[in-house]
């Protein structure tokens, strides 16, 4: 069995844009047949849909997909759904790097699911992972019943107003502060040659680099700027008004389960953000620790037992 993988664009309205989408489900199951849809909500700095391959761009996704399409034996017949936020390669025609914020990232969540819930024409079932600023935002899509009808977060966080100490360093947290924006790093997808003249590129994450380079001088690490209003948001979160507080969406009274995934060797989003999570959480909901598991679930044994984890929590609905 193999996937059949299909590129889409994702509208999204207000303001408008498109971003990049990819679809996948198994050669030998019609989307007639599809009952469940995962919709994988990618970290920052990262994404999920190679812009210039058929493709996915990270592990994470593809290893997702591989399990929930292809080797899946179980009564659900499951696709999954993916796309770049806004500002990443592909989505980045109306939105640049340089103003994303996650506020419209929130917004490409809902235009994903509303996406799926059209093209498959049929009532399916939507499960939302989300892992590190995708478990973020899949937090905040709890509250959101009509769109989703599970929630999965992976490395995720209750305390998004300092959060912005797992994703900046000292050294941006002051080009914030005297320029306006930071260099903040991106790791290229594999086999993709960024266009020098269209992105205003760092190497060393200080200077920018001349638009004549050698682009084969180019490794996978690059810097782009972002505007400090992308960490100001975190910042006003904490406003009960806010639509980006994570308390207050994880609390809310619904029927949607919440499965909150934490490895509790994780250095980039510490384990203890995983327990404040599930402890503020309003049932129904399931926290699964993995012991020794990093933040991104590099070890297979420890990715595996997140992902029966995951097909356990929507075979129970």
């Amino acid at each position: 069995m193999t996937l059949r993988l299909e590129k889409c664009k994702i509208p999204v309205s207000d303001p408008p844009r498109n971003l990049l989408g990819m679809v996948a489900m198994s050669e030998e199951v019609d989307a007639a047949d599809i009952t469940d849809v995962i919709v994988f909500l990618h970290g920052f700095p990262d994404l999920a849909v190679h812009p210039t391959k058929l493709e996915f761009g990270s592990r994470l996704v593809r290893k997702l997909a591989t399990y929930f399409c292809v080797k899946n034996t179980n009564p659900v017949q499951l696709a999954l759904a993916t796309f770049n936020s806004s500002g990443i390669f592909g989505s980045d025609q109306e939105i640049k790097f340089y103003n994303k914020r996650l506020s419209l990232e929130v917004e490409d969540a809902l235009a994903g699911c509303a996406f799926v819930r059209k093209k498959f024409q049929h009532p399916v079932r939507i499960h939302v992972v989300g892992h590190s600023t995708g478990a973020i935002l899949a937090s905040l899509l709890r509250s959101k019943s009509d769109l989703v009808d599970s929630v999965t977060v992976i490395a995720g966080l209750l305390d998004l107003p300092n959060a912005y100490i797992y994703d900046f360093d000292a050294t941006q947290c002051e080009q914030f502060q005297v320029n306006g924006f930071c260099w903040k790093e991106f790791y290229l997808p594999k086999d993709y040659i960024l266009d020098v003249k269209r992105y205003q590129v760092s190497l060393d994450g200080k200077q920018p680099i001349s638009s004549q380079v050698d682009t084969a001088l180019i490794g996978p690490k690059v810097y782009f700027k972002l505007s400090r209003e992308y960490k100001e948001e975190y910042v006003k979160s904490r406003e009960s008004s806010s639509n980006l507080n994570i308390e207050s969406s994880v609390r809310c009274e619904t029927s949607t389960p919440i499965l909150i995934i934490h490895g509790d060797d994780d250095n980039a989003v510490p384990h203890k953000n995983g327990v404040e999570l599930f402890e503020a959480a309003a049932e129904p909901k399931t926290f699964v620790s993995i012991p020794n598991a990093n933040h991104m679930l590099r070890n297979d044994k420890h990715l595996k037992k997140a992902l029966r984890a995951i097909m356990k929590h929507i075979q129970s609905l």
